[in-house]
């Protein structure tokens, strides 16, 4: 039996190629990955990828843009490459299907509704959490 293991970091997953035991490919993923479904969570090691769903129950964070800079707990910058949005300093990519998305979010129509405030930046160095206790929220380390 062989196995082998390949990291792609352009999608931060692990493809596991093997010939025979189901039990390895089983045993492999409850050790390597968490179960992300539970509370939006955002690793270093993933690129802050999200994707806007249709209904405030399929999202793991609603979101509200606001009109001015001041009013925004994070400013976000929409960068064209998945490999140039980093850890958690506002720098969003938008995939192209919600699968290899970070984080499913929604926009509301209040902001009374929302979880995090938003306002987009027109330069990349502009981006950045304006709010330091939702930064904690969104950004903890585990």
């Amino acid at each position: 039996m062989k196995h082998s293991v390949q990291n792609f970091q352009t999608e931060s997953k692990f493809i596991i190629k093997y010939e025979g035991n189901f039990q390895f490919q089983r045993d492999f993923y409850k050790k390597n990955f968490r179960d992300f479904s539970s509370k939006p969570y955002v690793s270093p090691l993933f690129s802050q990828t999200v994707f806007p769903v249709k209904f405030a129950t399929q999202a793991d964070v609603k979101v509200y843009e606001v009109k001015f800079e001041t009013q925004a707990d994070l400013n976000v910058f929409r960068v064209d490459f998945q490999n140039q949005a980093t850890d958690c300093d506002g720098l969003w990519f938008y995939p192209d299907f919600v699968n290899q998305a970070q984080w499913k979010i929604f926009f509301t129509n209040f902001q009374t509704q929302a979880d995090l405030k938003i306002f987009y930046v027109k330069f990349r160095n502009q981006a950045g959490w304006r709010n330091e206790e939702k930064k904690q929220l969104y950004c903890s380390k585990t």
